[in-house]
């Protein structure tokens, strides 16, 4: 019908998008900070600052966490240290360098878990698999990334273990939301070269009991 027909036209408008700055390939080294100093953000059509001269410094290992109310600034933060926005005032330096003009040292870096994970209609393996395109994984892999976050029990019952479809597509079954949730975080375990993890709320879904083994 005319929707979907709409819907698939912007499908292809967006994939014919290009990059404004190609992406370099680099990767954070395993020591490495990462400043933004004086950084302001403004949405368009906004005449308010989503940030306003932000400075913090970041090292390897570190444990932060960003709270605030509604509107401070938090997921611009984060679009911001993943690359998904060039467009600010001011500067963000990897281990002393500009990168304004670069783009991907911090976007290959980072793997993330927001609240909104998504639900791929996949198999259990390739919902995993995503999450590091550029590894091929073994099956006794795949199961030791479910052990960890407590699913394998439950995937070594289903007729077609790892090779499950889920989803509402091809007779897949649905899982539930924590078993969702797991299922994104086990997403994030298998890309074992991330340096930053961007976990928003990451086991909201999941009980009390639950959220102590993830």
């Amino acid at each position: 019908d005319v929707r979907d027909n709409n819907v698939y036209k912007a499908y292809l408008e967006l994939m014919d998008l290009e990059e404004d700055i190609e992406n370099n390939n680099k990767e954070l080294p395993d020591k490495f900070s990462i400043e933004f100093k004086d950084v302001s953000f403004i949405y368009p059509q906004s005449e308010v600052k989503a940030l306003d001269n932000l400075n913090v410094k970041i090292h390897e290992n570190e444990i932060i966490s960003i709270v605030g109310y509604n509107g401070s600034g938090k997921t611009t933060f984060v679009n911001l240290l993943t690359e998904l926005t060039k467009k600010y005032d001011g500067d963000i330096l990897v281990n002393g360098e500009v990168i304004n003009n670069e783009m991907g040292i911090l976007k290959n870096s980072t793997s993330c878990i927001f609240q909104d994970f998504l639900q791929y209609s996949f198999t259990i393996k390739q919902n995993i698999c995503l999450g590091n395109i550029n590894k091929e994984f073994s099956d006794e892999e795949i199961e030791n990334i479910l052990d960890k976050v407590g699913l394998l029990d439950y995937v070594k019952t289903l007729p077609d273990g790892i090779n499950t479809m889920l989803g509402q597509i091809e007779k897949g079954i649905e899982l539930s939301k924590g078993e969702w949730q797991r299922l994104a975080i086990a997403r994030l375990l298998a890309n074992d070269n991330s340096k930053i993890w961007i976990l928003d709320e990451p086991t909201s879904f999941l009980d009390q009991i639950g959220r102590a083994h993830v």
